[in-house]
């Protein structure tokens, strides 16, 4: 995923809020800021929704899996915050480091479908979802028709699924609760030479690193 946040090119601070609210107890509130101190520009925003889940259109037929109104198992609830600065060099380049964090709590609505056997069914839910990231990205322009990129990041994400025998969600009553915990690293360049609007070349070295 490749988030571009807006540019500010303005010499005041630059606040926005957001409320909304919907039916089946949705709520969303999210704050960004934005600021330039001439070549240097700061973002920063931060952000919380949850729901009690979605209702389901009237002509839904209803079935000993799904009786209708609000969807079985589909909360949610979902926080998060992220940064970033940039500079730009007089010369049009650019360097920006970004930084965010997730925390969520979310479930997944068993299917409906009656012709799955009660085996196949999964009535899943997420208690912890939680995902930090870090990244520094630089990029210019070298005797004019080369365009030079270079990217280091960090990321790191930790989830905790558990899965119950059946639509009670009683912890007495699970098949299993398993963790996942992943953190990647890496770097990416490449230099991309234009000769003309039809034809370009580009090269790179991409490395990453998983555990």
């Amino acid at each position: 995923v490749n988030i571009i946040t807006d540019r500010r090119d303005l010499g005041m601070s630059f606040p926005a809020i957001m409320m909304a609210g919907g039916p089946d107890g949705h709520r969303h509130v999210s704050l960004a800021y934005a600021r330039s101190f001439g070549r240097l520009n700061a973002w920063a925003s931060a952000g919380h929704s949850t729901t009690r889940g979605f209702t389901l259109s009237d002509d839904f037929v209803e079935s000993f899996r799904e009786d209708g109104g609000l969807r079985e198992n589909s909360d949610y609830s979902y926080s998060n915050i992220d940064a970033k600065l940039e500079y730009a060099t007089p010369g049009g380049s650019r360097f920006s480091l970004g930084v965010g964090q997730y925390d969520a709590e979310r479930s997944a609505p068993p299917t409906a479908d009656t012709t799955v056997s009660a085996k196949q069914v999964a009535y899943d839910r997420f208690p912890e979802w939680t995902r930090q990231y870090a990244c520094l990205n630089a990029t210019g322009v070298w005797h004019q028709d080369a365009v030079w990129r270079a990217t280091a990041y960090y990321d790191t994400e930790y989830d905790r699924l558990i899965r119950y025998k059946d639509a009670t969600y009683d912890y007495e009553q699970i098949k299993f609760d398993s963790e996942h915990d992943s953190r990647a690293s890496g770097i990416r360049t490449d230099l991309t030479y234009v000769f003309n609007d039809r034809w370009q070349s580009s090269a790179g070295v991409i490395a990453r690193r998983d555990g």
